[in-house]
């Protein structure tokens, strides 16, 4: 028993012993890591310290590369500006410029002026890169330490001239400049920073006490060495004084430096030894103490076992206690425990601090310490953790500390264990990433130059839309295939090599390259000029690929240059800009005056550069001038403000801009006239609101986003209404609803386009009534063309409204009345034509049938009634067709001699009956007009010529003037008295027939020709001389030849063999059937009459006889028309058969079908005469 007890007490003591040790190692490493964060943190801010140290020495020397005199390369003035450089930069030793041949073409120092420059051969590495790459370049260290002799470093930047680099300008900058950078970090006692060149020699350390160090320019100590080789990011190491230190490193991608930053090794081993000590004192103890309560045990009697063991659980249980929460507070973690009752039972450090203030909160309840956590999601979740016994982990925001917590809550038998930290930082950082992304990929999307990532590998990985563009697509190739890629160096043409080209430099070697100008052939055959420039990406010391950036700079070279000149001549501008400028320092000490503030003041350059500003212009001092100053100098921002000078005592406009590093630069100008011309403004202003108050129509105007800020006094009168009411756009209110979506749809087209706007709309006054306005605003722009503001009125147009309206429903009224007209002269024409039709083919048939002179006189005399009553039909309706404006001309081109030989056909004989010559010359000509009604012109002229002259000639002639053809009708008849000519064209006026004879016509010929020209624009003249004849002129114009038709293989004429022809007839009207029935027979035709296309069809199939003629009717029933029936005879014997449509109607659509398909047309009522000589004429051509 006494055995057994001791040992296993051992065996419950020893897994508490070994938990310790762990959780005593675990906090051991993580203040290991704590320390090593630390560490990293600091050696990245000392080579931010470095690099932009070195940034702003090229920001300098490019500022100064700037100047124009290097454009004419005017060495002693360039030689002054470096000296005056050096005099600005303490940290310079000297300034040189050099060419591609290492020559020294100027050369400054700052403290000695009798000294030469270095050798070209202590940079030559340096200057070749900078000459072949265009990058600038940064050196070691130059000169050994040697006192006097100070360590300095050289920075090389290029000066790019027409043909690419054509100097080298280099400043010789004091290492402990360096020195001072690494200082300014502030670092705990012990630690000792130090930079090492490429070459891994000491450029600067902390540890040195003056500028000529004899430790630069030496390597460091071997074990240095050994961990930079690992590549470990933390290694231990020994300094030069023998110390063991806790070493950091960080290369910069810039100059290839390396910073080294040590800690003490006591920093980290202090923490592995407290480790140590704690496990050997806790373990040994512990066993003693194991042994000690073993041995009491053993030798104890049984009564007291029991309280021995609970006096042993109690100790064990204590011991475990102090040193748990010796772990808690050593953790990095905010630790509480909780009992099952919600009482805090323990609480470490970090969260007495972080949510109670430093308080220990030990023994109170959670519940009342944080009142505003009950029915958040912390109460939910640690309940959940207690009474589901599960471990919770989740992050919540707490209101009255305004922090976010990730919490790990952990439940065990005692209650619950709370670990938390604030992330409040951490999820803003992450807030903020997420839109630096979103904004970063938005950006690279919409950069106007291309935008290229590349991998480590050398393949493309991305290119933006601009890049694309400027390639002409995207070649997934990796950097050994980058020949693909066609380029050459602008300037020298030689071409770029793969491995030349920027990105594979930057992944390679970790170049820099910036603003190379190549010529390119992208993949779509274009050749292009581009800059370029490649910066590489490292993560962890290693290249993980390079960002690439182009642009298009083809059409741009010019201007560029146009901007480095402009550039050059910046001191120049100064010098020439209107507004007077100077420039202070940080010690207000004048630096730089220019002459038009020297003008101003009535001083000179010396009596103002290099003075305090103070004495020169004491005056200022404690002035609104001498605040603003102040300000812009302290809170570093550029500030505009107007005051009168106690200097000029005017009012001066000032713009004032801090300048890096202390000063400010001081653009201003005397703007008296200006404050004065503002006054002016202002009572123009006035007069204006006075008029605009007192013109009748309400008037507004608004800002270019369309809110309006004035209304003039009508506005107010009309509507009823008050500013506040209608501010902005408040107006719609006064709008009617079933406009207002309209109005404000084109009000905001127009503020968006910037076109005037106008619009009509009804507006309710202040006694509810609507009256329509029309609303016009014009925008007001200023020098620029930008839009100021817009200036509008509503005019009332309510009676002209209304005035509108009525002319619109009598338009209306008259439409509709002149088309119930055209329906009843269409139906007039037709219906009255039908009857005549068959009176004229029944008188003809009568004259085969009529014996003795009385009989064939009184037929006589029938036709010629029949003749002057058909006249008289096709006059009076074709002046009622033209006045109803229902005809509509067919414009074509046709040779005008087809058309007069048709009319000479038919009027020549009746000329020659009576008498007359006949004559018609000049007429080979194409014109453009209306066939028809061209062709009623010329037959109603030749009819008044024959009709007016007893003796000598008719004659039709035409004239070419210019792009119209002038058809002219003359006769050697009785002419027209001057008094006369206005009234010819007047419908039944007729010259010497005051008793209306009607063998002398209607008087309504002259009268259709002038209808006729108005319509077709073919103006009409008259030239006469009474007794001696008239000639009438039509204008008609040119048009082009149209193309032969395609008449193909000329048919056989029908019944040309035959004795008797014959001749089919289709009309539905039985008597007009009947008469041309009669007729044609009566001239020896065989006739085949129908009423329809189907029974013409039939009739033709039984009887198997071609026709020699057809003469059908236009309009047959049920919608039939006699050019289908032609054209289904045509196609049922396959031949052009001649075809004449006889038809009462006298629309355009008639004439258009009879024209396409080369029918002959004539309109009812047709004479037997006429019938007979079209069908002889239809005969005769196709025969």
């Amino acid at each position: 028993m006494r055995l057994r007890l001791p040992v296993a007490v051992l065996a419950a003591a020893l897994p508490l012993i070994i938990f310790a040790i762990l959780m005593i190692m675990m906090v051991s490493q993580q203040q290991q890591q704590s320390v090593e964060a630390v560490l990293r943190q600091a050696t990245a801010a000392s080579l931010r310290a470095v690099d932009e140290r070195v940034a702003v020495t090229r920001s300098a020397l490019e500022m100064l590369a700037t100047s124009r005199a290097l454009e004419n390369l005017d060495q002693p003035l360039f030689a002054d500006r470096m000296a005056r450089a050096l005099r600005q930069r303490l940290d310079w030793v000297a300034l040189d410029l050099r060419n591609r041949e290492g020559e020294v073409l100027a050369f400054a120092h700052g403290d000695d002026p009798s000294a030469r420059p270095l050798a070209g051969e202590a940079i030559r590495a340096q200057l070749d890169a900078v000459f072949r790459f265009g990058e600038s370049r940064v050196s070691g260290l130059l000169a050994t330490p040697e006192p006097p002799q100070e360590p300095t470093i050289a920075v090389s930047i290029p000066v790019f001239g027409d043909a690419g680099v054509a100097y080298a300008l280099t400043a010789h900058v004091r290492a402990w400049a360096l020195n001072r950078a690494l200082r300014d970090q502030g670092y705990p006692m012990g630690w000792i920073v130090a930079l090492l060149d490429e070459n891994q020699r000491f450029l600067a350390r902390t540890l040195s006490e003056g500028p000529t160090d004899p430790v630069l320019g030496t390597l460091p100590d071997p074990s240095v060495f050994e961990g930079l080789r690992r590549g470990n990011p933390f290694f231990f190491s020994q300094s030069r004084l023998g110390d063991r230190v806790y070493t950091a490193a960080a290369v910069s991608a810039a100059t290839g430096w390396t910073v080294i930053l040590g800690a003490p090794a006591t920093v980290v081993e202090r923490v592995t030894h407290r480790t140590t000590l704690a496990v050997l004192v806790g373990g040994a103890a512990a066993l003693l103490l194991t042994l000690a309560i073993s041995w009491s045990l053993a030798r104890s009697h049984a009564r007291r076992e029991a309280a021995e063991r609970r006096v042993v659980a109690l100790e064990a249980s204590s011991v475990a206690e102090r040193r748990s929460a010796a772990i808690l507070e050593s953790t990095t973690d905010s630790v509480i425990e909780l009992d099952p009752d919600w009482r805090i039972t323990f609480m470490n450090e970090r969260a007495r601090n972080l949510i109670a203030d430093g308080r220990d909160l030990t023994d109170r309840v959670l519940w009342e310490v944080f009142p505003q956590a009950v029915g958040s999601e912390f109460e939910e979740q640690y309940r959940r953790a207690m009474t589901e016994k599960t471990p919770v982990e989740f992050e919540a925001y707490y209101g009255p500390l305004r922090c976010w917590y990730a919490v790990r809550a952990f439940p065990s038998p005692a209650g619950l264990a709370v670990y938390f930290q604030d992330v409040t930082e951490k999820r803003r950082l992450a807030e903020h990433l997420t839109q630096y992304q979103a904004l970063l990929d938005r950006v690279m999307e919409t950069l106007p130059v291309g935008v290229g990532v590349i991998g480590a590998d050398g393949r493309v990985l991305n290119l933006n839309p601009a890049a694309r563009r400027i390639w002409g697509g995207i070649r997934e190739v990796g950097i050994e295939r980058y020949g693909e890629y066609r380029g050459w160096w602008h300037g020298t043409g030689e071409p770029v090599a793969p491995q030349d080209w920027a990105a594979a430099r930057a992944v390679r070697h970790g170049e820099t390259s910036l603003n190379e100008i190549i010529d390119i052939e992208s993949f779509d055959g274009v050749r292009k000029t581009i800059r370029h420039s490649a910066v590489p990406l490292q993560y962890g010391g290693t290249i993980s690929g390079a960002v690439t950036v182009m642009e298009d700079i083809t059409q741009q070279l010019a201007a560029e240059q146009r901007l480095k000149d402009a550039v050059d001549r910046a001191t120049d501008i100064l010098e020439s800009i209107g507004d007077a400028f100077y420039a202070i320092d940080q010690h207000w000490r004048f630096t730089y005056v220019n002459r038009h503030a020297l003008e101003l003041f009535g001083m000179t350059r010396d009596e103002m550069v290099g003075r305090d500003f103070f004495e020169v212009f004491p005056q200022i001092r404690g002035s609104e001038i001498h605040a603003r100053y102040s300000q812009a100098m302290a809170d570093g921002q550029m500030a505009n403000f107007e005051s009168v000078s106690p200097v000029l005592r005017r009012w001066v406009s000032f713009s004032i801009y801090p300048q890096q590093g202390g000063g400010l630069s001081v653009y201003f100008r005397d703007i008296s006239t200006q404050k004065e011309a503002e006054a002016l403004l202002k009572d123009s202003e006035q007069r204006f609101r006075t008029l605009a108050d007192s013109i009748p129509q309400l008037a507004w105007m608004a800002r270019p986003d369309g809110a309006i800020f004035w209304y003039n006094r009508r506005w107010y009168e009309y509507t009823g209404s008050t500013f506040e009411e209608m501010r902005g756009w408040g107006w719609r209110s006064v709008h009617h609803p079933d406009h207002i979506e309209r109005v404000v749809a084109r009000f905001q087209y127009s503020l968006e386009t910037g076109e005037p706007w106008e619009d009509t709309f009804p507006m309710r006054g202040r006694n509810g009534e609507w009256r329509r306005f029309l609303s016009r605003a014009l925008p007001v722009r200023d020098e620029r063309g930008n839009i100021i503001l817009w200036f509008g009125t509503n005019t009332d147009v309510t009676e002209q409204f209304e005035v509108e309206e009525a002319l619109r429903r009598a338009k209306e009224e008259a439409e509709q009345a002149a088309q119930s007209k055209s329906k009843f002269l269409a139906s007039a024409s037709h219906d009255l034509r039908q009857p005549m039709q068959s009176l004229f083919l029944f008188a003809g048939a009568l004259h085969g049938h009529v014996q003795g002179e009385k009989g064939r006189a009184a037929l006589t005399h029938l036709e010629r009634g029949l003749d002057m009553l058909k006249s008289l039909l096709d006059s009076l309706l074709d002046v009622s067709r033209l006045d109803a404006g229902v005809v509509r001309p067919t414009i074509e081109s046709f040779p005008i001699d087809a058309l007069l030989d048709h009319i000479a056909a038919g009027y020549a004989p009746v000329a020659r009956s009576k008498g007359l010559e006949w004559r018609m010359s000049g007429c080979l000509h194409v014109v453009r007009s209306d066939r028809v009604l061209l062709g009623r012109m010329i037959r109603n002229l030749i009819e008044n010529a024959i009709r007016y002259t007893e003796a000598g000639s008719v004659e039709v002639a035409c004239h070419v003037a210019g792009d119209r053809l002038r058809v002219e009708v003359g006769d050697t008849g009785i002419g027209i008295p001057e008094d006369q000519l206005s009234r010819i064209f007047e419908e039944f006026h007729q010259i010497g027939n005051q008793e209306r004879d009607r063998t002398q016509g209607l008087g309504l010929g002259l009268a259709i020709v002038q209808r006729i020209s108005r319509l077709l624009d073919h103006p009409v003249s008259v030239r006469s001389v009474p007794g001696r004849g008239s000639t009438f002129t039509i204008e008609v114009p040119l048009g082009e030849a149209p193309p032969p038709p395609d008449r193909g293989q000329d048919a056989e004429a029908p019944g040309a063999s035959s004795g008797e022809r014959f001749a089919v007839v289709v009309d539905d009207d039985p008597i007009v059937l009947l008469g041309l029935q009669t007729i044609l027979k009566d001239w020896g035709y065989t006739v085949l009459i129908a009423g329809s296309g189907d029974q013409a069809m039939e009739k033709l199939r039984a009887g198997n006889r071609t026709p020699d003629i057809i003469i059908a009717d236009y309009r047959l029933r049920e919608g039939e028309v006699g050019t289908d029936v032609i054209l289904a005879i045509r196609g049922l014997f396959g031949t052009e058969i001649p075809a004449i449509v006889v038809t009462g109607e006298t629309g355009p659509e008639c004439q258009r079908d009879a024209a396409r398909h080369g029918f002959g047309l004539m309109y009812k009522p047709v004479t037997p005469r006429q019938l007979s000589s079209a069908m002889d004429r239809y005969l005769t051509v196709d025969g």
